[in-house]
């Protein structure tokens, strides 16, 4: 038990230091733009905000399969293969997301929100790509380098504001969104020039490159269909948002979400120590009760910091974004309980992940995805706003239950393997 202990606190910890420093810039960075903006732009930022990480959230399956498939004497052709396919990827996002979003929007007027879904695409896409050199460094269990690496983009927006901020005094929407693209813009070049020996290595091979671009994706089944659903399902909220609420409104529900996020970044820290070991193709050897008995001990470290964002939320929001942001207090606290419960869902997606059944991820997520417009159409006259994070917190809940049944019929929990 010591043992375990002691490697789960060290994995965590590792993790924690250097995510830490991004969370708290992105934090502090939010709290600039929601202060120099009126509510109403930090709804259209805040829509704009999620869309990019919607997308960058989709590209990160292809992370997750270079961790699963990746061969040990073959790290520089695999990283390699990695960045080509998620370039490959990205035109593909590109090519059918832009006329979506116009069709989207040409269908549903939505005044506003189309510069926001197109400049949310690319913005994700170039921030995707960035997400292969934290990859490079979490399979080789280097979790502090991983989560530093999304510092450099989070560093360098938030100069950028800063200096619009405190030296120009005058920070508009189209500034801040200008922004964000450049920036991912300039960390994906980075990750080209970190990764050109190794892409230089696999361009050589002309063809070849098309057969293992081809059998890298072919490895990857169900993944895509499951990831992209659950990545969706994750942010239905905001997708909704635009048809029920003015951006006003989505602007408070923006805050709620911020502050969720001081406990999103803990969770997302949980669900990083635990990918290495759950995807690996060795998953089905894997003490399923020792696996399980890890993610409760590391949940027991956020109980502090739980506790403490559900009882001073109201203290958090007025302080920092403004009493206008007060109403949307007890909305914060329910998107509290939904990311102390998805800490318990990804974790096991991921067992399921290691031994090719994400068709089972897939079918979960998509009924998760039914669930929640349904039970927001339902409670939405009673709620209203609240209605939103009631209705993903019911239906994590229940996802996560099912899913737990159906790992647990997989018969594992042998005592073969060890949390990680």
């Amino acid at each position: 038990m010591k043992k375990i202990w002691k490697r789960i606190f060290r994995h965590y910890v590792s993790a924690l230091s250097g995510a830490a420093f991004t969370r708290l810039i992105s934090f502090v960075t939010a709290i600039e733009i929601a202060r120099a903006l009126s509510v109403e732009d930090f709804g259209y930022f805040s829509f704009f905000f999620v869309t990019m990480h919607i997308i960058k959230s989709v590209l990160y399956v292809l992370d997750i399969n270079y961790i699963k498939e990746i061969d040990s004497d073959l790290k520089e052709e695999y990283i390699g293969l990695l960045v080509f396919a998620k370039f490959a990827v990205s035109v593909v996002v590109i090519a059918f997301l832009l006329p979506v979003v116009f069709l989207y929007t040409f269908y549903f007027p939505l005044e506003g929100f189309q510069k926001m879904l197109v400049y949310g695409v690319l913005a994700g896409v170039m921030f995707g790509l960035l997400n292969s050199l934290a990859t490079y460094y979490r399979e080789q269990f280097k979790f502090f380098r991983s989560s530093l690496i999304g510092s450099f983009f989070t560093y360098m927006v938030f100069m950028a504001i800063s200096f619009y901020v405190f030296v120009l005094h005058s920070l508009t929407l189209e500034i801040v969104l200008n922004v964000f693209v450049l920036s991912s813009f300039a960390m994906s070049v980075m990750v080209i020039v970190v990764f050109l020996g190794p892409l230089r290595s696999v361009a050589r091979e002309g063809g070849a490159l098309v057969k293992k671009l081809r059998g890298f994706l072919s490895t990857m089944r169900g993944m895509w269909s499951a990831h992209l659903i659950t990545v969706v399902g994750q942010r239905i909220d905001v997708v909704i948002l635009p048809f029920i609420f003015a951006p006003h409104e989505i602007g408070l529900y923006g805050a709620a979400v911020r502050i969720s996020q001081i406990v999103q970044f803990l969770v997302d820290s949980i669900v990083t120590i635990f990918l290495p070991k759950g995807v690996r193709k060795t998953a089905s050897d894997i003490d399923l009760a020792a696996y399980v008995k890890g993610i409760f001990m590391v949940l027991l470290l956020l109980m502090p910091v739980l506790l403490a964002v559900m009882f001073g939320a109201r203290f958090i929001l007025v302080s920092f974004f403004g009493e206008e942001y007060g109403p949307v207090t007890l909305v914060t606290q329910v998107l509290v309980f939904v990311e102390l419960a998805r800490a318990f869902y990804t974790p096991l997606t991921y067992l399921l992940y290691g031994i090719g059944k994400a068709i089972v991820v897939s079918a979960i997520e998509a009924i998760k995805a039914m669930l929640i417009p349904l039970l927001i159409v339902l409670l939405y006259s009673y709620l209203n706003i609240l209605a939103i994070p009631v209705a993903l917190l019911v239906s994590v809940v229940v996802s996560t239950v099912f899913l737990g049944v159906i790992v647990g019929m997989q018969k594992w929990g042998n005592g073969a393997g060890q949390a990680p």
